[in-house]
C-alpha cells in the first residue's frame, strides 16, 4: 500500500515537473528558465497549492551540477525564494 502511493506522489511530481517547464516555454521560450522554481514560488497561487502537497523542486528537471534535482517543503521554498531575492539586490 505504502508502496502504491510513493508511485502516485512520484507521478504527481513528474507531472509537476512537466507543467512547470511548460509554463517557461510559454512565458520565456525555455524549456526551464533558470531561477525557475524561485519565480513560481514567488508567484505563488496554485503553485503554492501543488507545492505545498507535492514538495517543491529544486534544480530543475534535470538539476544543476551543483545541487541536482530534490523536492523540499513549500515553506523552504519560500524561505529559499527570499534568500535568493536578498542576494540580488
Amino acid at each position: 500500500m505504502e508502496e502504491a502511493a510513493e508511485d502516485g506522489l512520484s507521478r504527481m511530481r513528474r507531472q509537476l515537473l512537466d507543467v512547470m517547464s511548460g509554463w517557461s516555454e510559454d512565458h520565456y521560450a525555455a524549456g526551464w528558465l533558470i531561477g525557475l522554481e524561485w519565480r513560481l514560488v514567488r508567484e505563488g497561487g496554485v503553485w503554492e497549492l501543488l507545492g505545498r502537497h507535492l514538495g517543491w523542486p529544486v534544480g530543475g528537471p534535470d538539476g544543476p551540477a551543483h545541487e541536482g534535482k530534490h523536492w523540499i517543503t513549500w515553506e523552504e521554498a519560500v524561505a529559499r525564494a527570499a534568500e535568493s531575492d536578498r542576494s540580488r539586490a
